[in-house]
């Protein structure tokens, strides 16, 4: 038999998925364990190909088994495209590798069939829930934490999808406390992905404490209101989420009218709303440390179902105000009526 061969050692195999400790073959006779260097992502994906499913997921630590062979003697770089190891570039070993370095692979079709991910220690509300982000490989692991390298509100809005909302935003670092141990490292989303198709290392392999652990915040509306009156939380400035910049923006006041608080208000679920402002109130909004940019000139007619519908500009910051504190930008604010029981 002629190309590179691959074989999971004390395989588990169903109609979702197949699992067990990786070893590869240069002639099908002389086998060897790889490392959690030895095999990318796409590497993964390549293999899981070879047994006939289209997804896949390296698991480090030797939590899939080991192998008593010597490791295999090259490592391998493939590409999105490549159907077999044959059509990838193979290259020198790197690296030392112990037995806790030795890696398992599970391919799947159906990612849902082997994945699970939930929120620990936080709260939830009608339209919102946080805390701690966990994930388990339901065949074979326990509940693990994500570690904050590389993490990001893209990142978190990924997972906020999986467990059914629209937005998510990354907590503090640690603000949800820490869990048992770490699964997942180096997770970074670009716009639209899934959580597993983000960038990240092979499960269990990380270099990251307890105290990096992820939290996130998932929300349904596209808005917020941070407040300024410590009484009345149906006043505040207003923030918009914008998905293609994956992440909050503060909302300037230049232009802002009642059409616009409109729009804000039923999204949030309110049934009517007035425009105001930083000055109007003689307050101004110090706007949130997590917050990308600013955006200016928003224009509504009032009927459109969400702010990013209206139209906008961009800016870096909120021009300043005349009878406000030189240091401090003024922003669009919204006083909201609630809907009557």
């Amino acid at each position: 038999m002629e190309g590179y061969h691959v074989r999971l050692l004390n395989a588990t195999e169903t109609e979702q998925y197949i699992y067990g400790a990786l070893e590869l073959s240069s002639d099908g006779a002389a086998w060897g364990h790889t490392c959690g260097q030895d095999v990318d992502r796409d590497s993964v994906h390549v293999i899981c190909n070879m047994f006939g499913f289209s997804k896949g997921e390296g698991v480090a630590r030797g939590m899939l088994g080991h192998s008593v062979n010597p490791r295999f003697s090259s490592r391998f770089l493939c590409d999105s495209s490549d159907r077999t190891l044959d059509d990838c570039i193979m290259t020198s070993l790197r690296g030392s590798c112990s037995a806790d370095d030795y890696i398992g692979v599970i391919c799947f079709n159906d990612t849902r069939a082997v994945f699970d991910m939930r929120l620990v220690d936080g709260v939830q509300s009608a339209t919102q829930i946080s805390g701690r982000l966990e994930v388990r490989l339901t065949p074979f692991t326990s509940w693990g934490t994500v570690c904050d390298d590389s993490f990001n509100d893209r990142s978190a809005t990924a997972a906020c999808r999986f467990l059914g909302y629209k937005f998510g935003e990354f907590a503090d670092t640690g603000a949800f406390g820490s869990g048992e141990q770490t699964f997942l490292d180096e997770v970074y989303c670009t716009e639209g992905q899934e959580f597993l198709d983000c960038e990240h290392d092979s499960w269990g392999q990380h270099d990251c404490y307890p105290s990096e652990d992820v939290g996130i915040q998932c929300m349904n509306t596209s808005v917020r209101l941070l407040s300024a009156l410590p009484n009345d939380q149906a006043v505040g400035s207003v923030e918009l989420y914008i998905s293609s910049e994956g992440g909050w923006f503060e909302v300037c006041d230049e232009n802002w009218d009642d059409n616009d608080a409109q729009v804000v208000c039923r999204e949030l679920g309110f049934v009517a709303g007035k425009a105001l402002t930083g000055n109007s109130l003689g307050l101004v909004s110090y706007g949130s440390l997590s917050a990308l940019g600013s955006v200016t000139q928003v224009k509504c007619a009032g009927n459109e179902p969400n702010l990013n519908n209206c139209s906008m500009q961009k800016t870096d910051l909120c021009e300043f105000q005349d009878s406000v504190i030189d240091w401090l930008p003024s922003s669009a604010t919204t006083s909201l009526s609630r809907k009557s029981t």
